[in-house]
Protein backbone atom coordinates (compact mmCIF):
# COMPACT_ATOMS: atom_id res chain seq x y z
CA UNK A 1 0.00 0.00 0.00
CA UNK A 2 1.34 3.42 -0.96
CA UNK A 3 1.44 5.88 1.95
CA UNK A 4 -0.96 8.79 1.70
CA UNK A 5 0.87 11.95 0.63
CA UNK A 6 -0.05 15.44 1.66
CA UNK A 7 0.98 18.69 0.05
CA UNK A 8 2.92 21.29 1.98
CA UNK A 9 4.03 24.63 0.66
CA UNK A 10 7.37 25.81 2.02
CA UNK A 11 9.42 28.94 1.46
CA UNK A 12 13.17 28.88 1.01
CA UNK A 13 15.54 31.79 1.06
CA UNK A 14 17.61 32.36 -2.09
CA UNK A 15 20.64 30.48 -0.75
CA UNK A 16 18.58 27.45 0.24
CA UNK A 17 16.83 27.46 -3.13
CA UNK A 18 20.16 27.61 -4.99
CA UNK A 19 21.49 24.76 -2.87
CA UNK A 20 18.50 22.52 -3.63
CA UNK A 21 18.66 23.39 -7.33
CA UNK A 22 22.39 22.61 -7.40
CA UNK A 23 21.85 19.25 -5.69
CA UNK A 24 19.24 18.37 -8.29
CA UNK A 25 21.43 19.62 -11.15
CA UNK A 26 24.35 17.52 -9.87
CA UNK A 27 22.13 14.46 -9.75
CA UNK A 28 22.29 14.06 -5.98
CA UNK A 29 18.48 14.13 -5.94
CA UNK A 30 16.00 13.53 -8.73
CA UNK A 31 14.04 16.66 -7.87
CA UNK A 32 13.45 19.24 -5.14
CA UNK A 33 10.70 17.16 -3.57
CA UNK A 34 13.04 14.19 -3.18
CA UNK A 35 15.72 16.46 -1.70
CA UNK A 36 13.33 17.78 0.94
CA UNK A 37 11.89 14.35 1.76
CA UNK A 38 15.35 12.79 2.06
CA UNK A 39 16.52 15.63 4.27
CA UNK A 40 13.49 15.24 6.53
CA UNK A 41 14.12 11.49 6.76
CA UNK A 42 17.74 12.19 7.77
CA UNK A 43 16.59 14.74 10.34
CA UNK A 44 14.20 12.18 11.80
CA UNK A 45 17.02 9.61 12.00
CA UNK A 46 19.35 12.18 13.62
CA UNK A 47 16.72 13.05 16.22
CA UNK A 48 16.12 9.38 16.99
CA UNK A 49 19.87 8.82 17.41
CA UNK A 50 20.17 11.90 19.65
CA UNK A 51 17.30 10.64 21.79
CA UNK A 52 18.86 7.17 21.99
CA UNK A 53 22.19 8.67 23.10
CA UNK A 54 20.46 10.81 25.71
CA UNK A 55 18.61 7.82 27.10
CA UNK A 56 21.88 5.87 27.26
CA UNK A 57 23.56 8.73 29.17
CA UNK A 58 20.67 8.89 31.63
CA UNK A 59 20.83 5.12 32.10
CA UNK A 60 24.58 5.35 32.64
CA UNK A 61 23.98 7.91 35.37
CA UNK A 62 21.29 5.78 36.97
CA UNK A 63 23.59 2.75 36.86
CA UNK A 64 26.38 4.77 38.49
CA UNK A 65 23.98 5.96 41.18
CA UNK A 66 22.74 2.42 41.85
CA UNK A 67 26.35 1.16 42.08
CA UNK A 68 27.31 3.92 44.51
CA UNK A 69 29.61 5.68 42.05
CA UNK A 70 28.63 9.18 43.16
CA UNK A 71 30.28 12.27 44.56
CA UNK A 72 28.34 14.62 46.80
CA UNK A 73 29.21 18.25 46.14
CA UNK A 74 27.88 20.82 48.58
CA UNK A 75 29.72 23.80 47.05
CA UNK A 76 29.24 23.58 43.30
CA UNK A 77 30.80 26.99 42.62
CA UNK A 78 33.90 26.07 44.61
CA UNK A 79 34.11 22.68 42.91
CA UNK A 80 33.93 24.29 39.46
CA UNK A 81 36.57 26.83 40.49
CA UNK A 82 38.88 24.03 41.63
CA UNK A 83 38.42 22.17 38.35
CA UNK A 84 39.06 25.39 36.47
CA UNK A 85 42.38 25.89 38.27
CA UNK A 86 43.51 22.37 37.35
CA UNK A 87 42.74 22.72 33.64
CA UNK A 88 45.18 24.34 31.21
CA UNK A 89 43.89 27.78 30.28
CA UNK A 90 41.79 27.95 33.43
CA UNK A 91 38.52 27.21 31.64
CA UNK A 92 35.74 25.20 33.20
CA UNK A 93 35.30 21.72 31.75
CA UNK A 94 32.67 21.25 29.09
CA UNK A 95 30.98 17.95 28.46
CA UNK A 96 29.46 17.27 25.07
CA UNK A 97 26.97 14.52 24.27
Amino acid sequence: MVPRMSTLKISLDADQDRFVEEQVRLGVYADAETAVRTTLDRLREDEALREERSRAKVQEGLDDLAAGRVVVIDDVAGWLEEISRRRPGGRSPRRDN
